[in-house]
């Protein structure tokens, strides 16, 4: 059995790195960035730290959704552009001066673009293997995409920060008899206003999410077609198998095998897939 991975999926293994590695770039500094550099109190900054990973998440929706009218190759491509573009506005809405509007854009485009791909790219990653067959190659790769995405985001969280900070020079002083480095512009223990530069370190993720994309359109070639069933229209189906059962539902009042009713007018394995 042939154990090796098909040639496209390492676009996809790419891709996911440099992802996760942009959109940690900026969860490892967002919550500093909103109480050092806009003003917001750590109650203010935290929620809105919160509203972005719910964003995140939620935007997944959506993308399920566009993946119906325009196949995953084309969501994963324009939600990439959305989450480029958000990084672009993150990293000029933080010249000063401070733009506030810029930036809730920004951060807006970012955690819709990190949702809307996440849908598409795992499965239109499997579609580039041959199952049953090619099961245990699946396996592995299904390995390597966790490692490739969670060692972007480990790299992103330890060099973002440094990103940030890469300004603020240190000097050895001496205290309580030991020599230590602090930053000699400091106003506290976590805010340095003056020498930080959150615009590299949101122009770095905006740069890294852009090679990502353009990774992932070199691959093209080398993709296997969206191996959806062209006999359906995805989501479209599977309301109209639940709509019928909940017809049966009100007509018969009883819920036993409430979703055989539709398989009159589907797919009857459709519909027990849906069970």
């Amino acid at each position: 059995m042939n154990s090796i991975l098909p040639l496209g999926v390492w676009f996809f293994l790419i891709y996911q790195f440099l992802e996760q590695y942009a959109y940690y770039g900026i969860k490892s500094i967002l919550v500093l960035y909103l109480t050092c550099q806009l003003g917001f109190t750590e109650d203010e900054a935290t929620a809105r730290f919160h509203f972005f990973i719910f964003t995140a998440y939620l935007s997944v929706i959506l993308g399920i959704f566009v993946d119906q009218f325009f196949g995953k190759f084309n969501t994963i491509l324009v939600f990439s552009i959305a989450s480029i573009v958000g990084h672009g506005l993150n990293a000029m809405g933080s010249i000063t001066p401070i733009n506030k509007s810029l930036n809730v854009g920004g951060l807006f485009l970012v955690a819709t673009g990190v949702g809307g791909t996440k849908p598409s790219l795992m499965t239109f990653a499997g579609d580039q293997f041959s199952l049953p067959e090619e099961a245990a190659t699946f396996h592995k790769f299904s390995s390597l995409f966790a490692v490739f995405s969670n060692l972007g985001g480990l790299i992103s969280s330890i060099s973002t920060p440094i990103l940030k900070d890469m300004n603020c020079t240190t000097t050895p002083i001496m205290k309580d008899m030991n020599w230590t480095w602090t930053y000699p512009l400091e106003k506290d223990c976590q805010c340095k206003t003056e020498c930080t530069t959150y615009s590299v370190a949101f122009g770095v993720s905006g740069v890294v999410m852009a090679f990502a994309t353009i990774v992932f359109l070199v691959g093209k070639s080398f993709y296997r077609p969206d191996q959806r069933d062209k006999t359906t229209d995805g989501l479209g189906t599977v309301f109209r198998i639940i709509w019928c059962g909940v017809k049966n539902i009100l007509r018969t009042f009883s819920c036993k095998d409430w979703l055989d009713a539709a398989k009159a007018g589907h797919d009857p394995e459709l519909v027990d897939d849906v069970k």
